[in-house]
């Protein structure tokens, strides 16, 4: 291989891991801002929309523009091991007062608790 293809190749390489770290750093900040903003609202009202975004459950509800992302548990006992974003449709219930570790769903009569975890 020649010099000049080598030197390209390690400046391509140092950028790629350079775009690789600072994208790394912006996710956590992204994740870290979203979790606070979750944490931190008081949630009361009817499921919009369910997805997943940044590897975590996102919803959105009636009448609010926020998109809400948080990283619930499955449970046997709290929630029938439901995976909260297969399991949530729209017209679902969610109840979460500012600063609770739990979210519930509500769906038809029946209550299912989500806890759930900082990311990452």
């Amino acid at each position: 291989m020649k010099r000049s293809s080598k030197i390209v190749l390690g400046c391509i390489g140092v950028l790629l891991l350079s775009l690789w770290y600072y994208w790394g750093i912006v996710m956590d900040k992204n994740i870290s801002k979203e979790y606070d903003q979750f944490f931190n609202s008081n949630l009361n009202g009817i499921i919009e929309k369910v997805s997943i975004k940044y590897h975590g459950s996102s919803f959105s509800l009636k009448g609010n523009n926020k998109e809400y992302i948080f990283y619930p548990y499955t449970d046997e006992r709290l929630n029938n091991a439901k995976v909260f974003e297969n399991f949530a449709n729209k017209g679902d219930s969610i109840l979460k007062p500012s600063q609770s570790d739990t979210l519930i769903l509500v769906k038809q009569t029946k209550v299912y608790k989500y806890t759930f975890h900082k990311e990452p």
